[in-house]
Formats: structure tokens, C-alpha cells, sequence
């Protein structure tokens, strides 16, 4: 068998370990200049595809390959336009994408053929503009649309019919309309640029305007997200980074506009991190009372436009200049046994966790290794048998189970002793014929 050395590793979850000077990987490709243009946004479907809307195109991503999607004049059934604003899907899996100067467009998967929906003056059922900044489904199968130019539009795709809500009649302070996020239940808070903030009640169609008494009733907000229950965080431009207090109804500066005038994202983690970018830095809050830490990166990410959390918590960064990249946060969930140990001299075969002793067992040979991660000790053990390929918990006591060349064993944790089983005639020749690899407990009685 050939032999592959394998870095051991065990979750920091046991030391809570966190590194700031984490590295952003581009995403590399063999033909950059395929790949032009302003990252705007960045989507994962339902299927896992990472989908990137640039200012060179649509793009699909997966996880190797690139495919661009481009408006082609010869095909009227290709993207009407290459300037990419915002992405979303429908329950039936189809994308809808915004465009700017194109208005709002629609791919069906299965045909891989965009479909258009462009403003008309003469038809009021028609989209209200061509810019479409922000895309949000009502979960019914309808769409909230954020217009650079037309206000919010309410769209029903199976009436083909927009409805468009405008600047004042509505209490809507500007018709540049950037983001749509969820409020309270039945309400939207609604993002403008020159306007300020809104809370948009879904029943009666109306927008309340927030600190319109105070200096940021005119900012520009082009992210809202909630950090925390009752609070609001605000990218802005020209304000830094805000927070709103729902309860308090008051405004206050988390990053004040000298440190970053422009911010362009905001994203939560489950853990209730947050990662800002801003045009001169990226930042990170390990909570919203937390101070920031800048994060160190490096030329291609210097104003990321774009941040994006995927299913698997990957974290992807799309910037300014085109260039698109991520940060595995899972690798900050492991750390490494150093190799200045002594039983370092050896290929692991298999590695087990003991959670109720909070040890990591893992073999070298003819040793099986506790480790104590915690403690940071460890304790060798010799088999008097055949390299040791493989281990399993064995719950009905305080064994394991270990598969050794052509037989099986046991290991007692508490004495330390191995102790090779003895079958019957017909199963140990049946042993005898083929070489252990590996076992699993299917339940407390059977291994495989």
C-alpha cells in the first residue's frame, strides 16, 4: 500500500482559535481578460452554483469552471445586457436578473434562454425603469424590485404585471431605490441613495421615512443588514458605517467616514460576525460590541465591492477591479499538532475522537497515539501486532476497536493493553483472506 503522509488536525473549537491575517484566494482562470468588469454581486442558486453579476457579463461558477452568459445581438434569447446589477431566484429555480439600462431579465434553466422586461412609457403595467439595482422574492412566488430611477416596483410574474411605487406619493424620499431587506413581519426596510432610510409596510403600500428630523435623513444607504436583534448596521456612502437602534429610533457611527467614506457590503455569519468592506479597507467584528479589526489583503482586494457567504461558509470577495476571491473560514476551525513531537516519525493511518475523554486517538504504525489537545500531552502506545490501519469506538465499554493487517483487536483505554479477538474457524478464515482497511460502528453490536 502506498504510503501518503497526513497532516493530523483537530477543531479549535477546543482552543478557539481565530487568525486575522487570513489570505483571499483568487479565483484563478486561464484567460483573465474573459473575466472583465466590476464585481456587483454575487449569488449561489439552489443547485450550488456561485453566480457573478459584472459589469463584463453574467458568470457561472462551479467550483472549476466559469461560464459567461453575454448579450450576443444575433440571438435575441441571450442576456439583453452585460452590465450585471443583482440576481435572484424563483420557487420554480429560474433566475432573474437586473441589469443596468436593460431592466429585469429572466433564465430559465432548463432552456438556458433569457426572456426580457424592459420600461415602456405607453404600457403603465410595464417595469418603471431599466436600472434595476435590487431584486427581492415575497416568498410567493412575486418580486420587490429596487429601480436606480423608478422607486420600487411590486412584480407578478404570472400576471405579467409591475406595479411601481414612486417618490413622494408613497412617502418614498427618492426614486433610487438600492436595497430591499426583510423588517419586521409584513414590512421591508428599504435602502435609498439621497433619501435615506425607509420601513416599507407591505398592507398599505407606504413608506415611513427614518430620521427625517436628523443628519441622515438624505444619506446613502447601500446595504442594511440586522446584527443584532433591534439593531440595524448601514453601509453608506459619504456616512462610513452606521448603526440604527429600532427601539431608540437613533442613528450612531460605528466607523466614521475619515476611517472609510465608502462602504459597499455588509455580511452576518451565524456566529454573528460581521465583515464590512469599504473602498479603503476590509473589516471584521467578531461581534457587533466587538471593536474591528482591519484585514489584512492583498492588490486585487484592496475596494471589494462584493461580500458573500455560501452554503458551505466559504466567504467570497468580488472587488472593484474584476477580481474575484474567497476565504475557506473552515480552515479556521483547525489547527495543526505540531511536528516537533516525538511520535512524529511516522505516516498516520487513522484518527479517532474520544468526546467524553475530550482525547484524539491516531495511529502510526504499530502506535496508537492519545493526544489531550487541550492539555496539550500525549501518550504512546505499542501494538504487539500488525500495523494498526484502522480504529472505532466501541460504546458498549471503554474499548476501541482496532483493525490490524489480517485480524482484530482491542485497545482498553483505561489499562492501555491490546488484546486480540479470537473467532470461530469459519470467520477467522474468512479474516484471513482479505486485508482490513477500515471499520465503522453501524449500531452498539456490529461493526462493518
Amino acid at each position: 500500500m502506498k504510503r501518503i503522509g497526513i497532516v493530523i488536525v483537530f477543531f479549535s473549537l477546543i482552543l478557539n482559535l481565530y487568525s486575522q491575517n487570513q489570505q483571499i484566494y483568487p479565483v484563478q482562470l486561464p484567460d483573465p481578460n474573459f473575466f472583465g468588469g466590476k464585481v456587483n454581486c454575487i449569488f449561489q442558486d439552489k443547485v450550488g452554483f456561485l453566480w457573478i453579476g459584472k459589469e463584463g457579463g453574467l458568470f457561472r461558477y462551479d467550483g472549476n469552471e466559469m461560464k459567461a452568459y453575454l448579450h450576443n445581438n444575433a440571438d435575441s434569447s441571450s442576456i439583453a445586457g452585460n452590465v450585471i446589477l443583482s440576481i435572484a431566484e424563483d420557487l420554480n429555480g429560474d433566475l432573474w436578473i437586473g441589469t443596468k439600462g436593460f431592466g429585469l431579465d429572466k433564465y430559465n434553466r432548463s432552456t438556458e434562454k433569457f426572456s426580457h422586461f424592459v420600461h415602456n412609457s405607453k404600457d403603465p403595467n410595464s417595469i418603471s425603469h431599466n436600472e434595476v439595482y435590487t431584486i427581492k422574492p415575497d416568498g410567493k412566488g412575486n418580486f420587490w424590485i429596487g429601480t436606480d430611477g423608478g422607486g420600487v416596483d411590486y412584480f407578478e410574474p404570472k400576471k405579467n404585471k409591475f406595479k411601481s411605487y414612486q417618490y413622494n406619493s408613497t412617502g418614498l424620499q427618492s426614486n433610487n431605490v438600492l436595497c430591499i431587506t426583510d423588517g419586521p413581519k409584513g414590512k421591508y426596510w428599504v435602502g435609498t441613495f439621497s433619501g435615506g432610510l425607509h420601513l416599507f409596510d407591505i398592507k398599505n403600500r407606504k413608506f415611513t421615512h427614518i430620521g427625517s428630523d436628523t443628519p441622515y435623513a438624505k444619506i446613502n444607504v447601500f446595504v442594511i443588514k440586522e446584527v443584532s436583534k433591534g439593531v440595524l448596521w448601514l453601509a453608506t456612502w459619504r456616512q462610513g458605517l452606521l448603526s440604527y437602534d429600532i427601539k431608540s429610533n437613533k442613528f450612531k457611527k460605528v466607523i466614521d467616514a475619515s476611517i472609510a467614506p465608502k462602504f459597499r457590503d455588509l455580511k452576518v455569519t451565524e456566529k454573528g460576525e460581521i465583515w464590512a468592506s469599504s473602498n479603503t479597507s476590509l473589516f471584521y467584528f467578531s461581534s457587533p460590541n466587538a471593536p474591528y479589526k482591519i484585514v489584512k489583503t492583498n492588490d486585487d482586494f484592496q475596494d471589494i465591492w462584493r461580500v458573500f457567504i455560501d452554503r458551505s461558509k466559504t466567504i467570497w470577495f468580488g472587488s472593484e477591479n474584476g477580481a474575484l476571491g474567497k476565504l475557506n473560514t473552515l480552515t479556521n476551525r483547525f489547527s495543526v499538532i505540531p511536528s516537533t513531537y516525538p511520535f512524529y516519525n511516522g505516516f498516520p493511518y487513522a484518527v479517532l475522537a474520544d468526546k467524553q475523554r475530550g482525547t484524539i486517538y491516531f495511529t502510526t504504525q504499530k502506535r496508537l497515539i492519545e493526544f489531550n489537545p487541550k492539555l496539550k500531552s500525549y501518550k504512546t502506545y505499542t501494538s504487539p501486532f500488525d500495523d494498526i490501519i484502522a480504529i472505532a469506538n466501541m460504546p458498549e465499554d471503554n474499548s476501541v476497536l482496532v483493525a490490524s493487517g489480517f485480524s482484530l483487536c482491542t485497545f482498553d483505554k483505561v489499562s492501555g493493553k491490546f488484546s486480540k479477538i479470537v473467532f470461530d474457524k469459519k470467520s477467522q478464515s474468512i479474516l484471513e483472506g482479505c486485508q482490513l482497511k477500515s471499520i465503522t460502528a453501524a449500531d452498539s453490536f456490529t461493526y462493518w
